[in-house]
């Protein structure tokens, strides 16, 4: 009867969404007011290429017009958005929108269509 009761409860808690309201334990959080980024790139500008330990970034809820080109690193980051339900994109409450052409920058990293993520960890969630 125990291990029905474990197995039950696990599959239970499948069934259950998870959201994602307030930022992780050391992360760098942005926000449109009220923290000590209110850019993306701010806070991406202030981690550690060099540092081993694993680095996050937490942003809430809003709409960020910004071009963020995030160099390689030494270690894996996490990039957290406010959302209602972990388990699907559309309850998701961040946009980061911009929108640079190629003919308009020197180089791919200058444009906002194009995502290369090379030689460091990067998980987007």
């Amino acid at each position: 009867m125990k291990l029905f009761s474990l197995v039950f409860l696990a599959l239970a808690s499948l069934g259950e969404c998870a959201s994602r309201q307030s930022p992780p334990a050391g992360a760098l959080v942005v926000a449109k007011s009220g923290q000590k980024y209110s850019k993306v790139q701010d806070a991406v500008n202030a981690l550690s290429t060099t540092d081993t330990a694993a680095q996050s970034i937490f942003i809430y809820s809003g709409s960020y017009d910004e071009q963020v080109y995030i160099p390689a690193r030494k270690a894996a980051l996490t990039v957290y958005g406010q959302t209602a339900d972990t388990s699907s994109y559309t309850s998701n409450t961040v946009t980061i929108t911009h929108n640079i052409g190629k003919a308009q920058a020197a180089n791919n990293d200058g444009t906002g269509m194009l995502l290369t993520v090379l030689h460091h960890a990067f998980l987007l969630v």
